[in-house]
């Protein structure tokens, strides 16, 4: 008998959590394993998350802290595609998307049916990202969070001195200082610095 898909959401408001694990249940074919508050909810309830069907993780990330509550899960070491939800697409999004190499995006303004279609779309192994990504991620569209690494890089702070002061992995640091070169068009610390200035004028 083939394995069914298994979907956990984690975070945001109850409605919106319960909303999606009733679209989900009422799909054939998926089934929602667990809907939990927060991380620590996740946490504390992990032993239920039993079966051989592939798991996706569906997570809120419109709270302050979206990579540190995307570190927190990853801690977890399930093995699952992870998804992040989320309000909209913006740049700091995007960043975060590509820092933890996550399996898609999700719209909370999506249609029911896009919502099935990208899941299907993600089970097969592929990655889905909202329409106009490429746009969030234009260079001169700088996050708070890549101005605060920029900052940090221009006072001549290493990956992991940046990772102390910001409270991040000097992994995902690094992620940030690769996709900020990336951004701005640079290959290293001292080209960073010396367009700061202009293009955190330009990205205001």
């Amino acid at each position: 008998m083939k394995s069914v898909p298994r979907i956990i959401i984690i975070g945001g408001p109850e409605l919106v959590r319960v909303s999606i694990a009733r679209f989900v249940d009422a799909q054939p074919n998926l089934v929602v394993q667990g809907s939990f508050a927060s991380i620590a909810d996740l946490r504390r309830r992990m032993a239920r998350l039993t079966g051989d069907g592939p798991l996706v993780a569906v997570l809120d990330v419109d709270s302050p802290g979206r990579a540190q509550t995307i570190e927190e899960f990853k801690g977890l070491g399930l093995d699952c595609r992870l998804v992040l939800l989320c309000e909209k697409l913006d740049d700091d999004v995007v960043a975060c998307a590509r820092a933890h190499a996550v399996n898609g995006v999700l719209l909370k303004s999506y249609s029911l049916a896009d919502v099935r279609a990208a899941l299907d779309h993600i089970l097969t192994g592929h990655v889905v990202m909202p329409a106009g990504w490429h746009d969030a991620a234009a260079p001169v569209a700088l996050s708070p969070r890549l101005r605060q690494v920029l900052e940090l890089i221009a006072e001549g702070q290493s990956n992991e001195e940046i990772a102390e002061r910001l409270g991040l992995s000097p992994n995902t640091v690094k992620f940030y200082v690769r996709d900020l070169y990336q951004r701005l068009g640079v290959r290293n610390r001292i080209e960073a610095s010396q367009r700061r200035e202009r293009l955190l004028g330009a990205a205001s």
